[in-house]
């Protein structure tokens, strides 16, 4: 059984077009950089995955949190990539489906944590070649649904609005916790 999902999962691989394989690559390590750097409170990676605008959105970012003596612990949960686009040789649209679980932690020993958050979005990143691979130009997320952490089930938000933004950054509620559930 275990070989039988293993070929299958080598079979639909090959399958991918090039720039499918190279998008979700792409875009699966910008998000575990982005994750690292929020979690470590250091953005010195990030122009690996990014490129200098959106890098220093993050690490802006990143900065508040540390500011404010917090982490933001992260965790991909899924990621399906639904659709790949090259209009140029050097340039990527990738659009995926994605469940992300997520808290700030405090730095301080014996702090309480920050609300946990669960959500699917749909994101849209724009990729561009630099210096010899794929990096992140921008982020889009425009659609997102968020769920109570514990029964999973959703919370209505009538007030979301489409925003570009950086990484998990712009995955925050306008809320600072979202209702309680019924």
């Amino acid at each position: 059984m275990t070989r039988t999902i293993a070929r299958l999962g080598l079979l639909a691989c090959l399958a991918c077009s090039p720039a499918r394989r190279e998008g979700e690559e792409a875009v699966r390590h910008y998000n575990e950089v982005v994750v690292a750097a929020y979690g470590q409170n250091d953005p010195s990676h990030l122009r690996e995955v990014a490129v200098a605008k959106e890098a220093r959105k993050i690490a802006a970012l990143v900065d508040l949190k540390k500011e404010s003596q917090v982490v933001l612990e992260s965790k991909l949960l899924r990621l399906e990539v639904k659709d790949v686009k090259r209009p140029g040789n050097d340039r990527m649209t990738v659009a995926t489906e994605e469940r992300w679980r997520y808290h700030d932690r405090p730095i301080a020993p014996g702090a309480l944590p920050g609300p946990e958050f669960l959500a699917d979005m749909k994101v849209e990143y724009e990729l561009l070649q630099e210096e010899g691979r794929w990096k992140v130009r921008s982020v889009t997320v425009p659609w997102n649904q968020y769920y109570d952490p514990d029964t999973e089930k959703p919370i209505p938000r009538p007030d979301f609005e489409p925003k570009r933004g950086s990484g998990l950054a712009h995955q925050a509620p306008a809320r600072t916790a979202p209702p309680a559930a019924p």
